[in-house]
């Protein structure tokens, strides 16, 4: 075996048994076991929410479909975004998102730099959704009312967000010429990545330059997200506490959804890290945070591993090793076949 690999190997056992055992330290064992048995199985928490949760990622695939702007079919996008979650749930540094651009290409003779790019704009979408998400937690949880205040600070991101993207998109011959050297300032930023992530993000948002591309864009992201908070808080309810009134519930299924979507594909251990630590520092219970954030995850690693194996077994075109970090081809590589393919 390769150094390379069994460093990375090693790495992503460490980063699996390291948070685990942290959750250990910090939750009563014995008092999650307790939680656990009260778990309610009926269909509507457990058969309603994974049905919730395949909704989910069929429209997350739907979205990064529009970000191409339709040039992969539905059922190639969506096997190349679960092979994405599948790598990111075992392998650390967020190796799915180039995994599933080099089986897009492979699938659909999607170019690596076209595919790259749309998962940039993607990201930048997924963060808009986290940060209305963690305000919609922080109102509920602080028993803020509904008014105009409360509603308009998110359409006012939304359409902040949107403005900027245009004029990015009208000025970005400025941007590519001076945004790299000021990023470039930031500590573990050169000027070449910068150069690179603008140009990628760039060439993503040139794929949906319209109120009506950009606006579709949002439209699915915040139904994505509601069928995903639909998931999280149908999981909450199957947990039967009865202590949470119904904006409290929802406070905590906001937040949760928040620091860890369903489509952050974290592993475990570091995901009951990622909702807990905080949770806990907003004054809710850690056993409790503990339990939900099992029963939360389960179910999604066994769906991601069922589409993954359905993907990467249902697919010959897909190369394996290609997936694998260390024998990843380069970055011209993966553009000089992706040219290749489009000129057979």
């Amino acid at each position: 075996m390769k150094s390379g690999r069994r460093w990375l190997i090693l790495g992503t056992i460490v980063m699996v048994i390291v948070p685990i055992i942290s959750v250990l330290l910090l939750v009563d064992v014995d008092q999650v076991v307790a939680r656990l048995v009260l778990v309610d199985l009926s269909f509507e928490p457990v058969g309603a929410g994974l049905l919730l949760l395949l909704a989910g990622y069929a429209l997350h695939a739907m979205r990064w479909r529009w970000l191409l702007a339709g040039k992969s079919r539905f059922l190639e996008t969506f096997h190349a975004a679960n092979v994405g979650h599948l790598v990111n749930l075992g392998v650390p540094a967020g190796a799915g998102h180039v995994a599933r651009v080099v089986v897009l290409r492979q699938n659909q003779a999607v170019p690596v730099a076209e595919g790259a790019s749309s998962v940039a704009v993607e990201r930048w979408l997924e963060l808009i959704m986290r940060v209305l998400a963690l305000g919609a937690a922080i109102a509920l949880g602080a028993g803020l009312a509904l008014n105009a205040g409360t509603i308009g600070g998110p359409i006012l991101l939304i359409v902040g967000s949107m403005v900027i993207m245009l004029l990015m998109v009208k000025y970005q011959d400025r941007i590519i010429a001076s945004w790299p050297g000021q990023l470039a300032r930031l500590p573990r930023v050169t000027e070449e990545k910068a150069a690179e992530q603008l140009s990628n993000l760039l060439a993503g948002l040139n794929s949906v330059a319209s109120v009506r591309g950009l606006g579709g864009a949002f439209l699915l992201s915040i139904v994505t997200w509601l069928v995903f908070l639909g998931f999280h808080y149908l999981v909450l309810q199957g947990l039967n506490f009865q202590s949470l009134s119904t904006e409290r519930a929802l406070a905590v299924a906001l937040g949760s959804l928040a620091l860890a979507s369903p489509t952050s594909a974290i592993r475990p251990g570091s995901y009951a890290n990622t909702i807990i630590v905080p949770m806990i520092a907003a004054g809710y219970e850690a056993a409790a945070l503990a339990a939900y954030a099992i029963v939360l995850h389960l179910p999604q690693i066994g769906v991601l591993i069922a589409l993954g194996a359905w993907a990467l077994l249902g697919n010959r075109s897909i190369n394996l090793r290609e997936l694998w970090p260390s024998s990843q081809p380069s970055e011209t590589e993966p553009r000089e076949a992706g040219g290749r393919r489009e000129s057979q």
